[in-house]
């Protein structure tokens, strides 16, 4: 029992720090706000249009594979069994023996920092040629994803029971 509350309660600190598209998009205003050596920003390695294009459509193809992997895995969690791509982040789960809660809890937290890779996409994007329009997105939906896996101990009794299946 002891085990329970103490990974929740590390969860939901972890999970607090966690929320680094936010300070993605704190920085990124100050940036634009305050400019960079008294000039307007453009981006620290402006690329030209149509390079720009081809990485901006590439961080939106991984933002969306990304997104699919942790969708999945909040399914898996929900269905109480690991199979596919969700294996990547619960398989480790299953073979856990008594440490169920300490490995959930791992699992958990790469899951977590997996929904802020989609933000640091946008952060790239905004440093390449500082477009705020085509990183933001990207931001939020990282945002978003962080509210697939709450720090509630419902969530670790679920993913702590997959090793049972």
């Amino acid at each position: 029992m002891d085990e329970q509350k103490t990974a929740t309660r590390q969860l939901q600190a972890i999970w607090i720090t966690m929320a680094a598209p936010l300070m993605y998009l704190a920085v990124c205003e100050m940036i634009l706000r305050l400019g960079v050596h008294g000039t307007a920003y453009k981006g620290f390695a402006p690329l030209d249009p149509q390079t720009y294009n081809m990485v901006k459509i590439g961080a939106y193809v991984l933002s969306a594979f990304t997104t699919a992997i942790l969708i999945r895995s909040r399914m898996a969690i929900n269905e109480g069994s690991v199979s596919g791509l969700a294996a990547i982040f619960l398989k480790r789960v299953e073979n856990s023996g008594d440490r169920a809660y300490t490995v959930a809890m791992q699992s958990l937290i790469s899951l977590v920092a997996t929904c802020n890779t989609v933000a640091v996409f946008g952060v790239l994007l905004f440093l390449l040629n500082g477009i705020r329009m085509d990183s933001y997105p990207l931001m939020a939906a990282a945002f978003l994803l962080m509210f697939l896996y709450p720090p509630k101990k419902e969530l670790l009794d679920k993913i702590a029971a997959l090793k049972k299946n």
